[in-house]
């Protein structure tokens, strides 16, 4: 504890980051407007240069309203391990409905549009889309209507040939805006060729990147794909083949497991990880926690039997007080009990030659076994730690097949939770819904300020720290940052403010002065009324998040109503809702 509090008073010492950098604005290639109609006869090498159909737009500029929201955390009742659950209840990938628009479609492109259209590479359709970057370095295509706000993101499918990885493209939703100097537009950011064959990319809309003050997903201009600007060199031979460019108004709808081939028929896991892939299906193992993971032991790696009896098992179910496990696979009733070394089949043991173990909240069987009950003549195996059942020898090449395998072990490593599950989670870890609760506890700032009574060493850590932000010095007695733009960043204010604010907020911590408590939030206060916090570099506006998020939760309870309310909204309208 001594020394975790000693690495804070150090960091909180730090001098402000040096700015980054700032790079220059993007130099956009030539684009080729992209549409549905003929128009004069151009070299066949061009991209067709077309009206799309479109209706009057409305000349009065709508403002999409940000509010601030209070966030209600709804008790959710976890799985009674008393009680035998259906392991059906465990698949996370199910099928959802989505309302569909295709900006690129292939089976209905005509004019000059359709000689571009190739059968030499096909995915989902008959033909697809060939763009070469010699002959259009750019594309742009025009939605029928400007407004894609009710979509929650995009996907296509993409074919590069061996010559075309390490090729880039950048894709961006343009939205212009007359009231700002320069483009505006959500983007992809520069997006590198990393595999040759199909591949599938997705986006969802609140996950781009913006660049300056796009008016919104309700006012998209073009969908433009380029090969040029925003730092790219690439070869004018490269040639690539589209499928679909397709919104969804569901991502769920999309499952990006679903687009590995390789995964057909398969069941993959990954040593550590708490969910697994069967048939494109992405499965939780165990539906109590994030602890029943594949494991190796003795070189023998075990594998839990709950995802395979999920998806291909009938009537599947798991008491956890029993450690028994109930399925019918076959056409046969198996049952697995946890520390046996047999196996009910129709009612009669049949003896295996390991015993059943039980792991976190799920029963494991070895690898080879698994393998045979279900089928799988061959197991791939890497140094990621993944495991994966098939039938086809060599199913991937880590060379060629990097991303495709990152994928698949990202989908069941990381696990992204919701907001309700996150606020549970914080508030029975800390008994409530309580602050400081951001790197440092009540109970941290006790021990830190007992410290620097009775320690000499942290005495003279924070009496440094006095040195540079005490109630005497010309950076306390100075105005509020204000709004300023250096080298096209707010980087250099940014820092200034995580200075500013966490010294300010931890001496009051440590010494109980109101005085560093009253310039932290004047200063929080200034930041907050800022007219952004510079999202074109998120960078600045990560930093700017760290100083007002840190100080807010450290000065919660000395603040008033109006100051809280003034530094949420904020925090949530330059920072939060932008970064989601």
């Amino acid at each position: 504890m001594k020394r975790w509090i000693a690495g804070l008073l150090s960091l909180s010492m730090l001098m402000p980051l040096a700015a980054c950098s700032a790079s220059p604005d993007p130099v956009p290639g030539n684009t080729e407007q992209v549409t549905d109609e003929a128009t004069t006869d151009a070299p066949e090498t061009t991209a067709a240069q077309t009206t799309a159909e479109t209706t009057a737009a409305d000349t009065t500029e709508t403002k999409e309203e940000k509010t601030v929201t209070p966030f209600d955390v709804t008790s959710r009742e976890k799985a009674d391990p008393a009680v035998p659950r259906s392991l059906g209840e465990n698949i996370l990938t199910a099928d959802a409905d989505s309302e569909m628009y295709a900006i690129l479609d292939v089976d209905n492109l005509t004019g000059k549009l359709a000689r571009v259209l190739t059968d030499k590479q096909t995915k989902l359709h008959d033909k697809s889309f060939m763009w070469s970057y010699r002959n259009m370095p750019s594309l742009s295509f025009v939605p029928k209507t400007p407004d894609l706000s009710k979509y929650e993101g995009f996907s296509f499918w993409m074919y590069a040939d061996e010559s075309a990885v390490g090729q880039t493209f950048v894709l961006n939703l343009n939205s212009e805006n007359k009231s700002s100097d320069g483009s505006d537009y959500y983007t992809t950011n520069t997006v590198k060729i990393a595999e040759a064959g199909w591949t599938y990319y997705s986006w969802r809309l609140d996950r781009m990147g913006v660049s300056r003050s796009p008016k919104g997903f309700h006012d998209i201009d073009n969908l433009a794909i380029t090969s040029t600007g925003w730092g790219q060199s690439n070869s004018l031979d490269t040639v690539l083949y589209l499928d679909n460019i397709q919104f969804y108004t569901n991502m769920d709808a999309v499952n990006p497991l679903a687009e590995i081939p390789q995964l057909t028929g398969a069941a993959a896991f990954c040593l550590d990880a708490s969910r697994a892939v069967v048939d494109q299906k992405l499965v939780k193992i165990s539906a109590l926690d994030d602890t029943s993971v594949p494991f190796e032991q003795d070189g023998v790696i075990w594998l839990p039997l709950s995802p395979l009896a999920a998806v291909r098992g009938e009537n599947a179910e798991y008491n956890a007080a029993s450690g028994m496990l109930t399925a019918a696979l076959n056409g046969k009733k198996h049952v697995f009990t946890a520390g046996k070394n047999t196996v009910s089949v129709d009612g009669k043991d049949e003896k295996l030659d390991f015993t059943v173990q039980k792991s976190g909240d799920s029963l494991f069987v070895p690898a080879e076994y698994l393998a045979s009950l279900f089928g799988f003549s061959e197991t791939y195996t890497d140094e990621m730690g993944m495991v994966i059942l098939s039938g086809t020898a060599d199913l991937f090449d880590p060379l060629k097949n990097l991303t495709s395998l990152f994928r698949i072990a990202r989908e069941m490593m990381f696990v992204r939770p919701d907001g309700v599950t996150v606020l549970q989670d914080m508030q029975q870890h800390l008994g409530g819904d309580v602050h400081p609760r951001v790197m440092v506890t009540e109970k941290d700032f006790d021990t830190l300020q007992a410290l620097y009574k009775s320690d000499s060493r942290y005495k003279a850590l924070v009496t440094k720290l006095l040195s540079s932000y005490s109630v005497n010095t010309t950076e306390f007695k100075s105005a509020p940052l204000t709004y300023t733009i250096t080298a096209n960043r707010l980087l250099n204010t940014s820092n200034q403010a995580l200075g500013r604010i966490g010294s300010w907020a931890l001496l009051y911590r440590v010494t109980g002065d109101t005085r560093y408590a009253d310039r932290a939030i004047k200063e929080m206060e200034a930041v907050c009324a800022f007219k952004d916090w510079h999202p074109d570099h998120f960078l600045d506006t990560g930093v700017m998040c760290a100083a007002v998020a840190s100080g807010y939760d450290w000065l919660y309870d000395v603040m008033t109503d109006e100051q809280r309310t003034a530094i949420e909204k904020g925090l949530y309208e330059k920072g939060v809702l932008l970064g989601l």
